[in-house]
Protein backbone atom coordinates (compact mmCIF):
# COMPACT_ATOMS: atom_id res chain seq x y z
CA UNK A 1 0.00 0.00 0.00
CA UNK A 2 1.10 3.11 -1.04
CA UNK A 3 0.78 6.43 1.07
CA UNK A 4 0.99 9.61 0.42
CA UNK A 5 3.00 12.54 2.52
CA UNK A 6 1.82 16.16 1.99
CA UNK A 7 4.83 18.51 3.64
CA UNK A 8 3.43 21.50 4.77
CA UNK A 9 4.50 24.93 4.99
CA UNK A 10 3.75 28.82 4.76
CA UNK A 11 3.69 30.77 1.66
CA UNK A 12 2.95 34.11 1.12
CA UNK A 13 0.75 35.06 -3.01
CA UNK A 14 -1.50 37.03 -4.66
CA UNK A 15 -2.63 34.88 -7.27
CA UNK A 16 -6.24 33.69 -6.24
CA UNK A 17 -8.60 36.27 -5.19
CA UNK A 18 -10.92 33.80 -3.66
CA UNK A 19 -7.92 31.81 -1.74
CA UNK A 20 -6.59 35.26 -0.50
CA UNK A 21 -10.32 35.88 0.74
CA UNK A 22 -10.65 32.45 2.08
CA UNK A 23 -7.30 32.48 4.00
CA UNK A 24 -8.11 36.01 5.21
CA UNK A 25 -11.38 34.33 6.50
CA UNK A 26 -9.37 31.47 8.36
CA UNK A 27 -6.53 33.60 9.46
CA UNK A 28 -7.48 36.84 9.81
CA UNK A 29 -4.64 38.35 7.46
CA UNK A 30 -3.81 38.38 3.52
CA UNK A 31 -1.39 35.34 3.30
CA UNK A 32 -2.60 32.62 1.36
CA UNK A 33 -0.85 28.94 2.70
CA UNK A 34 -1.20 26.75 -0.23
CA UNK A 35 -0.07 23.51 1.06
CA UNK A 36 -1.56 24.18 4.66
CA UNK A 37 -4.69 25.46 3.55
CA UNK A 38 -4.69 22.33 0.75
CA UNK A 39 -4.32 20.11 3.77
CA UNK A 40 -7.19 21.68 5.73
CA UNK A 41 -9.48 21.03 2.84
CA UNK A 42 -7.77 17.02 3.00
CA UNK A 43 -8.45 16.51 6.35
CA UNK A 44 -11.66 17.80 6.64
CA UNK A 45 -12.93 15.26 3.49
CA UNK A 46 -10.73 13.06 4.46
CA UNK A 47 -9.86 12.96 8.55
CA UNK A 48 -7.84 9.72 8.05
CA UNK A 49 -5.18 11.89 6.16
CA UNK A 50 -3.77 13.58 8.99
CA UNK A 51 -1.28 11.16 10.19
CA UNK A 52 0.16 11.36 6.97
CA UNK A 53 0.61 15.13 7.50
CA UNK A 54 4.18 16.69 8.45
CA UNK A 55 4.66 20.76 8.53
CA UNK A 56 7.61 21.51 7.51
CA UNK A 57 8.13 24.71 8.99
CA UNK A 58 5.92 27.28 11.27
CA UNK A 59 6.07 30.03 8.94
CA UNK A 60 6.41 33.58 10.77
CA UNK A 61 3.32 34.80 8.67
CA UNK A 62 0.28 35.36 10.84
CA UNK A 63 -2.29 32.70 10.83
CA UNK A 64 -0.32 29.91 10.39
CA UNK A 65 0.06 29.05 13.70
CA UNK A 66 -3.51 28.74 14.06
CA UNK A 67 -4.03 26.42 11.06
CA UNK A 68 -1.21 24.03 12.16
CA UNK A 69 -2.94 23.98 15.62
CA UNK A 70 -6.33 22.98 13.65
CA UNK A 71 -4.18 20.25 12.19
CA UNK A 72 -2.50 19.15 15.44
CA UNK A 73 0.89 19.41 13.69
CA UNK A 74 3.91 20.76 15.06
CA UNK A 75 6.73 21.80 12.29
CA UNK A 76 10.05 19.89 11.46
CA UNK A 77 11.63 23.82 11.76
CA UNK A 78 10.52 26.42 13.39
CA UNK A 79 13.05 28.83 12.34
CA UNK A 80 10.98 31.98 11.62
CA UNK A 81 10.97 31.66 8.09
CA UNK A 82 9.13 34.01 5.79
CA UNK A 83 9.98 32.24 2.72
CA UNK A 84 7.58 29.94 0.08
CA UNK A 85 7.25 26.74 1.20
CA UNK A 86 9.30 25.08 -1.24
CA UNK A 87 12.11 26.24 1.04
CA UNK A 88 10.58 25.12 4.12
CA UNK A 89 10.17 21.98 2.13
CA UNK A 90 13.30 21.68 0.81
CA UNK A 91 15.06 22.46 4.06
CA UNK A 92 12.78 20.19 6.43
CA UNK A 93 13.25 16.98 3.61
CA UNK A 94 16.76 16.84 5.16
CA UNK A 95 16.16 16.53 8.25
CA UNK A 96 13.20 13.68 7.36
CA UNK A 97 15.08 11.63 5.81
CA UNK A 98 17.73 11.39 8.00
CA UNK A 99 15.33 10.40 10.67
CA UNK A 100 13.90 8.03 8.57
CA UNK A 101 17.00 6.31 7.62
CA UNK A 102 17.58 6.07 11.49
CA UNK A 103 14.55 4.28 11.94
CA UNK A 104 15.61 1.96 9.15
CA UNK A 105 19.11 1.41 8.88
CA UNK A 106 20.54 1.92 12.90
CA UNK A 107 21.71 -1.33 14.29
CA UNK A 108 20.34 -2.11 17.90
CA UNK A 109 22.50 -2.19 20.74
CA UNK A 110 22.35 -6.30 20.07
CA UNK A 111 22.79 -6.16 16.43
CA UNK A 112 26.14 -3.74 16.85
CA UNK A 113 27.51 -6.61 19.41
CA UNK A 114 27.37 -3.53 22.43
CA UNK A 115 27.29 -5.13 25.45
CA UNK A 116 24.23 -4.48 28.11
CA UNK A 117 24.39 -3.42 31.80
CA UNK A 118 23.84 -7.22 32.28
CA UNK A 119 27.31 -7.74 30.58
Amino acid sequence: MTHLTLVLGGARSGKSTYAQAWAQDLAGDQVLFVATAGALIGVTLAPSLRPYLIAAHRSQEKGHRSMLAWLGLGPVLDLDLRLGEGTGAALAMGVCDAACKVLDEMATFAEAGVAGEED
